[in-house]
């Protein structure tokens, strides 16, 4: 077959044949899942890999405990497969996307490959992080399981693959182009926040501006393209789906991208460079900020704490002065007025 494919007569035929019949070799469930397996084994080699390289080179890396590690090595992950992801969209799905012309068996190939590299990076990392945010869970749950649904109507009815497939290619969006937002993450984690605070805040800044604006747009064109797919001239056994399940998971994968979204904003305004960001970063309570970004609650408590014991410990040296000058500060009664510094070593 490879040696006749080469013939351009017969390589025309097998495309004309894959086109009537709107799929390629790459739907064979086998397939499929065997590469999904090797997907997966590719992305635990590649964090094993950035494991060692950052621990040989970063001091910021090694200065953190496991789950932040395992969520920079995460980030890395998610910088790769989305470059990828969208390459793969922008060579194979161009024309279906915005000429709405048929798929060649090497576009086909190519947009099954997208597909099922950000289903198993999506799994990987729910498996690889140590703890998920509810959020993050549900982000990537809803978006692997209506990616699997595509992949399956593409599969089952495949001469009315258009339609679903263009929706997906756009769908496919909200987590293809989130590269600056894996960027901002992992040098929020890695690079000390003292000396590369306006780089920071200038990343996070501008990963919640695109992450907003990527994500809505998505959403209002993903539902321009979700009406002929809903309601088709003939219904298939996934019409269903589309017509009543797909809306309620877009609007619930809104709002975990906005929320999503939100966190870069809040985490940009916490860099202060001058009085006037002072004054900015005082209207952002320290409770609002820990509600959207749970690693920030332990440095609240532990600026409280520290807040809270200096203080502490200046108002006991006034009471200890004021009681050593009201009764002449006798030396021989020293377990009555015990200083800060002992009662705080004794708790």
């Amino acid at each position: 077959l490879g040696y006749l494919a080469m013939d351009p007569t017969v390589a025309a035929r097998l495309d004309g044949i894959c086109r009537e019949r709107g799929y390629a070799t790459m739907h064979d469930m086998e397939f499929v899942a065997a590469n999904a397996f090797l997907l997966f084994f590719l992305a635990l080699g590649i964090s094993h890999i950035s494991i060692g390289i950052l621990d040989a080179t970063s001091k910021g890396f090694r200065a953190l405990d496991d789950y932040h590690k395992r969520n920079c090595v995460s980030y890395i992950l998610e910088i790769i497969g989305c470059s990828m992801v969208l390459g793969l969209q922008i060579i194979h799905g161009w024309d279906l996307i915005f000429y709405n012309e048929d798929l060649t068996n090497d576009q086909r190939l190519g947009l099954c490959w997208a597909a099922l590299y950000m289903c198993t990076l999506y799994t990987y990392e729910l498996v690889y992080r140590l703890r998920t945010h509810w959020q993050l869970a549900v982000h990537h749950l809803v978006s692997i399981f209506i990616m699997l649904l595509c992949f399956f109507n593409w599969n089952d009815y495949p001469k009315e693959y258009k339609g679903v497939v263009r929706m997906c290619l756009i769908f496919v969006c909200h987590a293809s182009m989130e590269q600056l937002c894996f960027i901002a993450l992992f040098a929020h984690r890695i690079l000390p926040h003292d000396k590369y605070g306006s780089l920071l805040r200038s990343l996070h800044f501008w990963a919640a501006i695109t992450s907003y604006t990527v994500k809505t747009s998505v959403f209002f064109i993903t539902w321009v393209l979700w009406l002929p797919v809903a309601f088709p001239k003939q219904d298939n056994s996934y019409t269903w789906f589309w017509k009543y399940v797909f809306p309620i998971l877009n609007i619930l994968l809104l709002f975990v991208q906005w929320w999503a979204s939100n966190v870069f904003y809040v985490l940009s305004r916490r860099f202060i460079h001058s009085a006037k960001d002072v004054a900015m970063f005082e209207r952002l309570t320290m409770p609002q900020t820990a509600y959207y970004y749970t690693a920030d609650v332990n440095l609240h408590r532990r600026k409280v704490s520290e807040g809270l014991h200096k203080m502490w410990k200046q108002g006991g040296r006034k009471v200890s002065k004021s009681r050593r000058e009201s009764s002449g500060a006798s030396a021989s009664k020293p377990n009555r007025t015990r200083s800060a510094k002992s009662y705080h070593q004794t708790l």
